[in-house]
Protein backbone atom coordinates (compact mmCIF):
# COMPACT_ATOMS: atom_id res chain seq x y z
CA UNK A 1 0.00 0.00 0.00
CA UNK A 2 1.44 3.39 -0.77
CA UNK A 3 -0.23 6.72 0.99
CA UNK A 4 0.73 9.30 -0.69
CA UNK A 5 -1.10 12.08 1.76
CA UNK A 6 -1.60 12.52 5.56
CA UNK A 7 -4.75 10.42 6.80
CA UNK A 8 -5.34 9.07 10.46
CA UNK A 9 -7.36 5.87 9.44
CA UNK A 10 -10.05 4.54 10.61
CA UNK A 11 -10.64 0.62 11.26
CA UNK A 12 -13.33 -0.53 8.45
CA UNK A 13 -11.82 0.68 5.62
CA UNK A 14 -7.90 -1.10 6.42
CA UNK A 15 -9.38 -4.14 7.21
CA UNK A 16 -11.07 -5.17 3.81
CA UNK A 17 -8.17 -3.61 1.95
CA UNK A 18 -5.59 -6.56 3.56
CA UNK A 19 -6.28 -9.03 6.21
CA UNK A 20 -2.24 -9.08 6.96
CA UNK A 21 -2.38 -5.28 7.81
CA UNK A 22 -4.04 -3.97 10.89
CA UNK A 23 -4.14 -0.38 11.50
CA UNK A 24 -5.80 1.26 14.59
CA UNK A 25 -7.15 4.32 15.27
CA UNK A 26 -5.50 7.30 14.86
CA UNK A 27 -2.48 6.15 13.25
CA UNK A 28 -1.08 8.88 10.90
CA UNK A 29 0.77 7.86 7.37
CA UNK A 30 2.55 10.15 5.06
CA UNK A 31 3.84 9.11 1.47
CA UNK A 32 5.02 6.03 3.19
CA UNK A 33 5.31 2.19 1.78
CA UNK A 34 3.93 -0.56 3.66
CA UNK A 35 4.90 -3.93 1.39
CA UNK A 36 2.01 -6.90 1.86
CA UNK A 37 4.24 -9.59 1.87
CA UNK A 38 3.69 -10.75 5.48
CA UNK A 39 1.85 -9.16 8.94
CA UNK A 40 2.11 -5.20 9.56
CA UNK A 41 0.39 -3.87 12.98
CA UNK A 42 0.68 -0.39 13.63
CA UNK A 43 -1.12 0.26 16.84
CA UNK A 44 -2.98 3.20 18.25
CA UNK A 45 -1.10 6.59 17.40
CA UNK A 46 1.71 5.62 15.28
CA UNK A 47 3.55 8.05 12.99
CA UNK A 48 5.38 6.91 9.73
CA UNK A 49 7.15 9.64 8.47
CA UNK A 50 7.57 10.52 4.73
CA UNK A 51 9.38 7.76 2.46
CA UNK A 52 9.38 5.08 5.64
CA UNK A 53 9.24 2.03 4.10
CA UNK A 54 7.66 -0.88 6.00
CA UNK A 55 8.60 -4.41 4.70
CA UNK A 56 7.83 -7.96 6.52
CA UNK A 57 9.14 -9.90 3.80
CA UNK A 58 6.99 -12.96 5.14
CA UNK A 59 7.42 -11.54 8.77
CA UNK A 60 6.01 -10.00 11.16
CA UNK A 61 6.50 -6.27 11.87
CA UNK A 62 4.54 -5.35 14.63
CA UNK A 63 4.63 -1.24 15.96
CA UNK A 64 3.50 -0.11 19.56
CA UNK A 65 1.38 2.35 20.53
CA UNK A 66 2.39 6.14 19.84
CA UNK A 67 5.59 5.33 17.78
CA UNK A 68 7.66 7.55 15.93
CA UNK A 69 8.86 6.27 12.62
CA UNK A 70 10.63 9.55 11.07
CA UNK A 71 11.53 9.82 6.94
CA UNK A 72 13.60 7.47 5.12
CA UNK A 73 13.44 4.80 7.65
CA UNK A 74 13.17 1.15 6.63
CA UNK A 75 12.18 -1.77 8.32
CA UNK A 76 13.07 -4.82 7.24
CA UNK A 77 12.04 -8.29 8.56
CA UNK A 78 11.67 -11.70 7.71
CA UNK A 79 12.88 -12.31 10.89
CA UNK A 80 9.96 -10.34 13.02
CA UNK A 81 10.47 -6.72 14.60
CA UNK A 82 8.47 -5.96 17.69
CA UNK A 83 8.89 -2.60 19.23
CA UNK A 84 7.72 -1.08 21.99
CA UNK A 85 5.10 1.43 23.12
CA UNK A 86 6.37 5.59 22.94
CA UNK A 87 9.68 4.28 20.80
CA UNK A 88 11.22 7.48 18.65
CA UNK A 89 13.09 6.36 15.56
CA UNK A 90 14.56 9.06 13.96
CA UNK A 91 14.95 9.47 9.85
CA UNK A 92 17.09 7.30 8.33
CA UNK A 93 17.62 4.73 10.38
CA UNK A 94 17.71 1.13 9.28
CA UNK A 95 16.52 -2.28 10.86
CA UNK A 96 17.56 -4.92 9.86
CA UNK A 97 16.08 -8.53 10.84
CA UNK A 98 17.80 -11.33 8.65
CA UNK A 99 21.89 -12.01 7.84
CA UNK A 100 23.15 -13.22 4.42
CA UNK A 101 24.05 -16.71 4.76
CA UNK A 102 27.88 -16.74 2.83
CA UNK A 103 29.44 -19.68 4.60
CA UNK A 104 30.08 -21.76 0.92
CA UNK A 105 32.86 -19.83 -0.99
CA UNK A 106 31.82 -21.60 -4.02
CA UNK A 107 28.75 -20.59 -4.64
CA UNK A 108 27.30 -16.68 -4.68
CA UNK A 109 26.72 -15.35 -1.46
CA UNK A 110 23.20 -14.12 -2.84
CA UNK A 111 21.90 -18.08 -3.84
CA UNK A 112 22.82 -19.14 0.03
CA UNK A 113 19.77 -17.71 1.86
CA UNK A 114 19.46 -16.03 4.87
CA UNK A 115 18.79 -16.65 8.58
CA UNK A 116 16.79 -14.53 11.12
CA UNK A 117 16.65 -14.47 14.82
CA UNK A 118 14.41 -11.16 15.27
CA UNK A 119 15.27 -7.66 16.52
CA UNK A 120 12.75 -6.15 19.91
CA UNK A 121 12.92 -2.70 20.81
CA UNK A 122 11.46 -1.98 24.14
CA UNK A 123 9.33 0.73 25.47
CA UNK A 124 10.72 4.42 25.46
CA UNK A 125 13.31 4.05 23.39
CA UNK A 126 15.19 7.11 21.21
CA UNK A 127 16.89 5.52 18.15
CA UNK A 128 18.79 8.51 16.62
CA UNK A 129 19.15 9.80 13.07
CA UNK A 130 21.02 7.16 10.71
CA UNK A 131 21.14 4.12 13.33
CA UNK A 132 21.36 0.66 11.83
CA UNK A 133 19.74 -1.87 13.88
CA UNK A 134 21.48 -6.21 13.12
CA UNK A 135 19.77 -8.99 13.30
CA UNK A 136 19.57 -10.67 16.50
CA UNK A 137 18.94 -7.44 18.80
CA UNK A 138 17.35 -6.15 21.80
CA UNK A 139 16.87 -2.67 23.03
CA UNK A 140 15.73 -2.50 26.45
CA UNK A 141 13.32 -0.03 27.90
CA UNK A 142 14.19 3.56 28.38
CA UNK A 143 17.66 3.45 25.82
CA UNK A 144 19.13 6.15 23.87
CA UNK A 145 20.90 5.41 21.31
CA UNK A 146 23.08 7.72 19.44
CA UNK A 147 22.95 9.04 15.52
CA UNK A 148 25.11 7.06 13.71
CA UNK A 149 25.06 4.07 15.73
CA UNK A 150 25.53 0.57 14.01
CA UNK A 151 24.20 -1.76 16.77
CA UNK A 152 25.51 -5.55 16.41
CA UNK A 153 24.69 -6.54 20.36
CA UNK A 154 21.88 -6.34 22.81
CA UNK A 155 21.46 -3.04 24.85
CA UNK A 156 20.55 -3.61 28.58
CA UNK A 157 17.60 -1.05 30.18
CA UNK A 158 17.75 2.88 30.88
CA UNK A 159 21.22 2.41 28.90
CA UNK A 160 23.31 5.53 26.37
CA UNK A 161 24.96 3.79 23.69
CA UNK A 162 26.58 4.98 20.49
CA UNK A 163 29.28 4.26 18.06
CA UNK A 164 30.32 1.78 15.03
CA UNK A 165 29.71 -0.74 16.83
CA UNK A 166 27.39 0.57 19.43
CA UNK A 167 28.72 0.34 22.86
CA UNK A 168 26.52 1.51 26.33
CA UNK A 169 28.74 4.63 27.46
CA UNK A 170 26.28 5.55 30.46
CA UNK A 171 23.05 4.56 32.50
CA UNK A 172 20.26 6.96 32.73
CA UNK A 173 19.25 6.22 36.06
CA UNK A 174 22.39 7.47 37.22
CA UNK A 175 21.64 10.87 37.58
CA UNK A 176 24.98 11.94 38.23
CA UNK A 177 26.59 10.48 35.34
CA UNK A 178 24.28 12.48 33.12
CA UNK A 179 25.34 16.07 34.57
Amino acid sequence: MIANFYHVFSNNWRTLFNPNLHIANNVRIKKSIIKKNGKVILQSGCRLGPYAIISPSNGNIIVGEGTSINAFSMLYGPGNIIIGNNVSIAPRCSLMAFNHNFLDVDKPIKTQGVNFKGIEIGDDVWIGNGVTVLDGVKIARGCVIGAGSVVTKSIPEYSIAFGNPCKVVRSRTNVADLK
